[in-house]
Formats: structure tokens, C-alpha cells, sequence
């Protein structure tokens, strides 16, 4: 089983909420669940966030979520972003 994980934390340092911004119409981030679900080779997609938005964006779009929480949303290696979203899976 091939699972994605697209981490999605709402702050950025240079750019607030840039998974959200709209790009020729579109969230920035929906470019990258679209080329995930459109893939052959990928069983399924979770988006790890701390953002709302992002969480209810994404369920419109039918993808599970992974809340992440505020330690993990600052600037915490990706790889810990990972292992806690692994984890969630798991369960």
C-alpha cells in the first residue's frame, strides 16, 4: 500500500496561509492533492495541517487529515511531521 502525506501547516515565514492562496483560481495546495489522487500508483492521500481551512478544505475535496499540533507546526524537522502523521495512520 502506497500512502502520501502532504504536509500543510497553515504559517509560513515569508508567505501566511500559502496552501490557501489562490493560484489562476485554485489553492495552492489542490494542485497537489489533484497530481496525488490522479496517480495509479498511490492508495491514498492524507494532508497533515494545523489549519482549519486547510482540515475543511480538504474534506470537501474527500481526503483525510491529520490534525497536527502547534509543537509540530513551527519549524520542526519534516521528518517528525511525518513520523506523527505515521502514526495516526497506524492506529
Amino acid at each position: 500500500m502506497i500512502v502520501v502525506i502532504i504536509p500543510a501547516k497553515a504559517s509560513s515565514k515569508r508567505l501566511k496561509n500559502k496552501n490557501m492562496k489562490l493560484v489562476n483560481g485554485k489553492p495552492l495546495i489542490q494542485y497537489t492533492i489533484n497530481y496525488a489522487k490522479e496517480s495509479n500508483l498511490i492508495d491514498d492521500v492524507y494532508i497533515s495541517t494545523d489549519s482549519k481551512k486547510i482540515i475543511n478544505f480538504s474534506k470537501k475535496l474527500k481526503i483525510k487529515t491529520i490534525k497536527r499540533s502547534k509543537k509540530l507546526s513551527g519549524e520542526t524537522p519534516i521528518i517528525e511531521v511525518y513520523r506523527h502523521a505515521l502514526k495516526k495512520i497506524n492506529k
